[in-house]
């Protein structure tokens, strides 16, 4: 292995307490990406910690996820232009919240929604707001509602549908040339990426009203082994967090912040949760087999290494192991009637569901309730 530490000290919290571990996870271009762990607080990152030169317009062209995004913005956008009645409105917020296969939204818009009852208007400020059919949620709750993405395609495409609210900024540009403050700042599926996310979380911080809440999703660093990777590979993701990663961070502000952790909408029963108190034993077998047959096959680990460029014979977002689980979708009595005969079953040998998000919430003082 040969790969210098990101400064020597972890990317999160900033402690030199962590360990590197010896087999690289993926590779991008010339770019070979090992895994590194905090032990103070939990969170991994990717060595070296580099996410330049990533097209990320070729990412979306080819990554499943964002035809899920593309099918969500489709509708939202065609109830949107049918007018400001509340009917249409009403739609809007019933399909995000109870009908989107994503459900990563659902708590920031049953706040908003909740607001907008009690007749308050919140200012709303997202970062990564993509397509923008998020935002239009917000807009008609009737709130005052910000949205920034550094993809010139997707602000113009928002633009377009949903008006003028949305900005083909980086948060740190746009953070300078505003004395605006917000109640709500909303990241989705975001901080994972960006290239120095401590300082990313305190500028959300600093664009936070007093009384302010920060939202996060990411994925769910609790649900993997010990060295592991089950989510987009680096350089795509660049960092991997848990709950002690924002436990950790919320400690050491000042004044420390509220840290609540929401429950993910998509829960599955997924054999890791049984298999989690072995990962240790597992992972060191895992690495064995996987020698084994590079050798037989007189591969080198290069050759087996998941290629994030969608032109690599390798390619790969994710490894296979994220696949391993369990959901049926509920389209007849008889799959119900199944699910939840497994579910009962699975929960008798001990095997609890698990959620792949991790839905955050950072508050000031008592927040926007």
């Amino acid at each position: 292995m040969n790969v210098a530490p990101h400064n020597g000290r972890c990317v999160w919290c900033g402690s030199p307490d962590y360990t590197i571990f010896p087999e690289p996870i993926s590779r991008y271009a010339d770019r070979m990406y090992y895994c590194a762990t905090c032990h103070r607080c939990g969170t991994r990152w990717a060595l070296p910690f580099d996410v330049s030169g990533v097209d990320y317009d070729q990412i979306q062209r080819t990554h499943v996820g964002y035809s899920l995004i593309q099918a969500d913005h489709a509708w939202v956008s065609t109830m949107f232009q049918r007018g400001p009645a509340a009917h249409w409105s009403q739609l809007i917020t019933d399909y995000m919240c109870l009908k989107s296969i994503d459900t990563r939204y659902v708590h920031a818009i049953r706040r908003s929604y909740a607001a907008a009852k009690r007749k308050r208007v919140l200012r709303i400020l997202e970062i990564g707001c993509n397509l923008g059919y998020v935002g239009a949620v917000f807009l008609r709750h009737g709130h005052t509602y910000t949205g920034l993405d550094v993809q010139a395609d997707v602000i113009e495409h928002a633009r377009a549908s949903y008006g003028d609210h949305f900005y083909c900024q980086t948060l740190e540009a746009y953070a300078e040339q505003t004395d605006q403050r917000f109640d709500l700042v909303l990241a989705i599926d975001t901080i994972e990426h960006v290239p120095q996310p401590a300082a990313f979380l305190q500028t959300c911080l600093d664009l936070l009203d007093d009384h302010g809440m920060l939202m996060f999703t990411t994925p769910d660093g609790d649900q993997m082994a010990a060295g592991e990777w089950y989510t987009d590979l680096p350089p795509i993701h660049a960092t991997v967090f848990c709950r002690r990663s924002f436990t950790t961070m919320a400690a050491s502000t000042t004044p420390p912040l509220q840290v609540r952790f929401l429950p993910d909408m998509q829960r599955e029963y997924a054999p890791q949760s049984l298999a989690r108190p072995y990962s240790k034993h597992l992972r060191a077998a895992q690495r064995v087999v996987r020698r084994i047959t590079r050798g037989l096959r007189r591969q080198s680990i290069t050759e087996t290494l998941p290629n994030l460029d969608p032109q690599h014979p390798q390619f790969a977002y994710r490894p296979q192991q994220q696949e391993l689980h369990w959901s049926f979708p509920d389209r007849s009595w008889a799959r119900e009637v199944a699910k939840q005969g497994l579910f009962f079953a699975a929960a008798l040998v001990g095997l609890k569901p698990v959620g792949y998000t991790l839905i955050v919430e950072l508050i000031k003082n008592q927040g926007i309730e």
